[in-house]
Formats: structure tokens, C-alpha cells, sequence
């Protein structure tokens, strides 16, 4: 299965994701500078977690069958993981204002 995105990218530039999926493997690829040079973009991650919001292409019904691809990947896993991590990059940032403010208040006695 073959899944083609036009999503907004910088500058008014727009760039092509093409999703395909064979067997367990999920490929994913993007014509962006960030991905030509073999990293994670933007642009693909957003249309991982589901969001719409840069696509140009008119498929947003397209973004939930991408969902389903992804079911029993590897990359179903990194995204799992990412989730986990930002949930626990959240509370250490929360945890850590906190502490700020209580520094602020002992400076402040």
C-alpha cells in the first residue's frame, strides 16, 4: 500500500511524503532538506501523530490509513517510545519550575 502527502513546509515550500508498507516494513520518505540528509523531519512526524495541520494535499482521510500502516512497525514502536518520552520530558519540565519557584521564594526570605 502507497500513500503520497503534499504538506506545507518552510517559506511557502511544499514538500512530497510518500508512505508505503511492505509486509512489517514502513517506509516513510520526504523530499525535504532535513530528511534528504537522513534525518527525522517535521514534516513526517507530524503526519505520524496524526496531525493535519501543514497537509495540502486534501487527503486528510489519508493521515488515519497512515495510522493503520504504521500498526506492528518498527516505527509504531519508535512513536511509542517518543510519546513516552515527551510525557516524561513534561512532568521533569513541570517538576522543574517548580523547584524554581521555590528557589525564588527561599532567595526571596
Amino acid at each position: 500500500m502507497t500513500l503520497e502527502f503534499e504538506v506545507k513546509g518552510g517559506e511557502g515550500v511544499s514538500h512530497k511524503i510518500t508512505a508505503d508498507r511492505a509486509g512489517d516494513n514502513l517506509t516513510l520518505t520526504c523530499d525535504c532538506p532535513t530528511a534528504f540528509q537522513g534525518n527525522i523531519c517535521a514534516h513526517r512526524l507530524i503526519l505520524l501523530a496524526g496531525d493535519t495541520s501543514l497537509l495540502m494535499s486534501g487527503n486528510p482521510g489519508e493521515v488515519d490509513e497512515l495510522k493503520s500502516m504504521i500498526a506492528g512497525t518498527d516505527v509504531d514502536q519508535c512513536m511509542r517510545e517518543i510519546a513516552d518520552l515527551d510525557s516524561k520530558i513534561r512532568s521533569l519540565s513541570t517538576q522543574l519550575d517548580d523547584v524554581k519557584k521555590k528557589l525564588a521564594i527561599s532567595l526571596n526570605d
